[in-house]
C-alpha cells in the first residue's frame, strides 16, 4: 500500500516536470514567432532607399540661361495712305523674297480722282496763260554766264600753278607709294601674327602658321595624348573600385598606374607650356618688330598725305578737260539766254495780275491729285527685302494707316542673336567663343556661340551675355542654353538626387550598418557638405564625405538622419 502511494507521488511529479516543460518550449516558440512577424511588419513599415557611392574624377560646369531670338536687322512694311487689305498672302514665319507679294489691296476706279485731274489741267492751263504776261530780267542767265567765267579763269590759273609744282612732288610721291606697297606686305604679315598669337593662347596649335609652330605641335599631341591616357587610367580605377569582388592588389595595381601617368601627364604638360612660352615670345618679338615697321611706314603716308595740298592730286590734263567743259558750258549758257530772249517777247504782251494766286491755286490741286493717285497706285503691297515674316499686324478687311507698319520682316542675311542677363558670379568661367548646348533643339540644326559678355546696366549684380545664333531658328523662338565653364578634378562626386537642403545649409543622408542577431541593420546618417561645382546630373562636394560612400538618392517616405531605412533590392 505504501509502496503504491509512493509509485504515484513519483508519477505526480514526473507528470508536472513533463507540463512545466512543454509548457516552456511552447513559450520559447512563441516568443520567437513573435520577435520574426516583429521583425518582418517593421521591415514592412521602413522606408526603402536606392543609394549610389560617391566618387571621384572630373567635372565640367555648365551654367544654364534661356532667352528670346532677336533678328540682328529687319524693317516695317507700311503703306504711305489709307487702303483697305482684300488679301494676306503670307503667314508668321514663312521665307519670302524681294518682290514678293504680301498683301493685295482694294483699288475701285476712283471717280474723285478722274475728277480732279480734269481741274487741276484746266487750272494749269490758264496759269501757263498767265505767265506769258510777266516780263524777265534774265539776272539769273547774266549771273550764271558771269560765275562760269570767273571759274575758267580760276582752272586756268590752277592749271598753270600745278604744272610748275609737279617736277617738285614727283620724288615725294615715290616715296609714299613705295611706303603704301610696303606696308600692305607688312599689315598682311602682322594679322597673321596676331592670329597666332591668338590661336596659341586658345591651344588651336594647327592654325599656326609653319614658319612658327617649331616643334610644338609635337609637344601638343604628346600632351593630349598623356592627358586622355590619365583619364582612361582614372575611368578604369573607379570602376575598379566600385566592383566588390576587386582585390586590394587589383586596384592597388590600378592606382599605381594612374600615379604613372599622372606625372607622365605632368611632365608633358611642363614640355608643352615651356613650349609655347618660348613660341608667344617669337611670336611676341616679331608682332613687335611687325607694328613698329608699321608705324614707320604710316608716319612717312602720314606725312605726305597731311603736307598734300587737293591741287597735288590733279593732273595738268585732268584741268585742261575741266577747261574745255567749262568753256563749252559758258557757249551753251550764252545761246540758251539768247533763245530765252527771243521767246520771251512773243510772250511779254499780256497782264501779270493774279498770277500769283492762280500758281497756288494750281499747286493745292496738285496736292490733291498726287493723294488720290497714291490711292490708286499699286493693288499689291510686296516684300522690299527677302527675309522670314515675324509679325502681320493687320487683318482682311481692316484699312491701314499711313506709315503704320502692317507686318514685320527679319532680313535673314543679317543673322540672328539672343541676350541673356545672368550673375556676374556665374560668368566668371565663361570665355567668348564658348559654343553653347541648345538644350531645347529637336530639329538638331541649331549652333549658339558666346560672342560679347557685357555689364548690366539695369543690375548692377549682373552681366549680358550675348550669342549669335544660326540653324533653323525665327525672331520670337525661345532658346535654351546649356554653356560650358570649366573642367576640374574632383575627390569626391555625387548625383545632383543625392543633394538635400535645410535652414542650416546643404547636407546629404549617408547610409551606416549595424549588426543585430536578426541580420544587419541601416540607419540614415546626416553628413554637412559644400558643392564645389555642378553639371545637369553631378556635383562635386567637400564635408565630411569619403570616396566610395553610399549616398541616399531616392526613399519612398521622408528619412531623417537616425531614421532606420531598408535598402532597395537591385
Amino acid at each position: 500500500m505504501n509502496e503504491t502511494k509512493s509509485d504515484n507521488l513519483k508519477l505526480n511529479v514526473n507528470k508536472r516536470k513533463d507540463i512545466i516543460k512543454n509548457v516552456l518550449i511552447v513559450f520559447l516558440i512563441i516568443l520567437l514567432l513573435l520577435t520574426f512577424f516583429s521583425n518582418t511588419i517593421m521591415n514592412h513599415s521602413l522606408p526603402e532607399i536606392a543609394t549610389e557611392s560617391s566618387i571621384s574624377g572630373t567635372l565640367t560646369e555648365k551654367l544654364n540661361a534661356s532667352g528670346m531670338i532677336e533678328s540682328n536687322q529687319s524693317y516695317d512694311v507700311t503703306t504711305k495712305n489709307n487702303v483697305k487689305i482684300d488679301s494676306i498672302k503670307v503667314k508668321t514665319g514663312q521665307q519670302v523674297q524681294k518682290g514678293d507679294v504680301l498683301f493685295t489691296i482694294n483699288t475701285e476706279e476712283n471717280i474723285e480722282l478722274k475728277e480732279a485731274e480734269t481741274l487741276l489741267k484746266s487750272l494749269e492751263l490758264e496759269y501757263q496763260k498767265m505767265l506769258l504776261n510777266v516780263p524777265k530780267d534774265y539776272a539769273t542767265e547774266n549771273q550764271a554766264i558771269k560765275n562760269a567765267r570767273e571759274d575758267l579763269n580760276q582752272l586756268i590759273a590752277k592749271r598753270d600753278q600745278i604744272a610748275s609744282n609737279q617736277a617738285e612732288n614727283q620724288s615725294k610721291k615715290a616715296e609714299y607709294n613705295q611706303a603704301k606697297s610696303e606696308l600692305t606686305g607688312i599689315s598682311s604679315e602682322l594679322a597673321d601674327v596676331q592670329s597666332y598669337i591668338m590661336s596659341l593662347n586658345t591651344d588651336d596649335i594647327y592654325s599656326i602658321g609653319a614658319d612658327y609652330n617649331g616643334n610644338i605641335i609635337g609637344y601638343y599631341e604628346e600632351y593630349t595624348k598623356a592627358q586622355s591616357e590619365l583619364q582612361s587610367a582614372e575611368t578604369e580605377l573607379q570602376s575598379m573600385m566600385l566592383n566588390p569582388d576587386a582585390s586590394e592588389e587589383a586596384i592597388q595595381a590600378l592606382q599605381d598606374k594612374v600615379n604613372e601617368r599622372s606625372e607622365y601627364f605632368s611632365q608633358c604638360e611642363s614640355s608643352y607650356k615651356s613650349e609655347k612660352t618660348n613660341l608667344r615670345s617669337v611670336l611676341n618679338d616679331k608682332l613687335s618688330s611687325l607694328k613698329y615697321d608699321s608705324e614707320r611706314l604710316n608716319n612717312i603716308i602720314n606725312d605726305y598725305e597731311s603736307n598734300l595740298s587737293a591741287d597735288d592730286m590733279v593732273t595738268v590734263e585732268s584741268i585742261d578737260e575741266q577747261i574745255t567743259a567749262k568753256q563749252r558750258e559758258i557757249d551753251t549758257l550764252v545761246i540758251a539766254l539768247e533763245d530765252t530772249k527771243r521767246q520771251d517777247n512773243l510772250t511779254n504782251q499780256t497782264n501779270n495780275i493774279d498770277i500769283k494766286a492762280k500758281q497756288e491755286e494750281v499747286n493745292a490741286q496738285k496736292i490733291v491729285v498726287e493723294k488720290l493717285k497714291k490711292q490708286s497706285a499699286d493693288k499689291e503691297i510686296k516684300a522690299e527685302y527677302a527675309g522670314t515674316v515675324s509679325e502681320i499686324l493687320i487683318k482682311i478687311g481692316e484699312t491701314t494707316l499711313p506709315e503704320a507698319p502692317i507686318a514685320v520682316i527679319d532680313i535673314s542675311e543679317e543673322g540672328y542673336t539672343m541676350t541673356v542677363s545672368v550673375e556676374a558670379e556665374k560668368t566668371k568661367k565663361i570665355k567668348v567663343g564658348t559654343d553653347a548646348d541648345v538644350l531645347n533643339d529637336w530639329s538638331n540644326s541649331i549652333q549658339a556661340t558666346l560672342v560679347e559678355m557685357k555689364n548690366d546696366t539695369k543690375n548692377a549684380k549682373n552681366r549680358i551675355l550675348k550669342f549669335k545664333v544660326s540653324g533653323n531658328v525665327n525672331s520670337g523662338d525661345s532658346l535654351s542654353l546649356s554653356i560650358p565653364c570649366s573642367t576640374n578634378r574632383y575627390d569626391v562626386i555625387i548625383p545632383k538626387s543625392a543633394l538635400n537642403e535645410d535652414s542650416n545649409g546643404k547636407f546629404v543622408l549617408t547610409v551606416k550598418s549595424k549588426s543585430s542577431p536578426l541580420g544587419n541593420r541601416y540607419f540614415a546618417e546626416r553628413v554637412d557638405v559644400e558643392i564645389l561645382a555642378s553639371d545637369e546630373v553631378s556635383c562635386a562636394v567637400q564635408g565630411s564625405l569619403n570616396l566610395g560612400d553610399y549616398v541616399i538618392t531616392t526613399s519612398s517616405k521622408p528619412v531623417n538622419s537616425g531614421d532606420q531605412v531598408k535598402m532597395k533590392d537591385k
